[in-house]
């Protein structure tokens, strides 16, 4: 109490003191808390030691099964490449087979083709459409 008074006479206000005070509380809380930590040493050791090796294993696997999945795509990816240029080639083949044996179109046929090209042009624009003039 005599402290107290000897401040307010001094000419600290009570709002000072009352922040000393909330100060002195926040380094008390702190020291406690250090003082914990130092009593339980082991256990912090053991709980980093715990965070630690679960990091090093998340960051192994990780990388393992990312190189896993990277061999597999690259092969998937060589394998349909190889199977898209046989198919390319199959359908050419087919292509020029169907036409050596097909007989050659009559004009009138030739003609009666044209018109019909020109309606689908007309009548499906999806289908066409940059002869059909709807991107232009």
């Amino acid at each position: 109490m005599s402290v107290y008074l000897i401040l307010l006479n001094v000419g600290l206000s009570t709002e000072a003191l009352e922040k000393d005070g909330a100060r002195q509380t926040k380094w008390d809380a702190f020291s406690q808390f250090a003082k914990r930590v130092a009593e339980n040493k082991n256990v912090w050791k053991a709980g980093l030691a715990i965070v630690v090796a679960g990091t090093t294993f998340k960051v192994t696997y990780f990388n393992f099964s990312r190189g896993v999945l990277v061999d597999h795509m690259e092969k998937r990816h060589l394998q349909a490449t190889e199977h898209l240029k046989d198919a390319r080639k199959f359908g050419q083949t087919m292509a020029k087979d169907r036409e050596a044996r097909l007989p050659p179109l009559t004009p009138e046929q030739r003609e009666q083709m044209q018109e019909y090209l020109k309606l689908l042009k007309q009548t499906q624009p999806d289908v066409y459409p940059k002869e059909s003039g709807r991107w232009e």
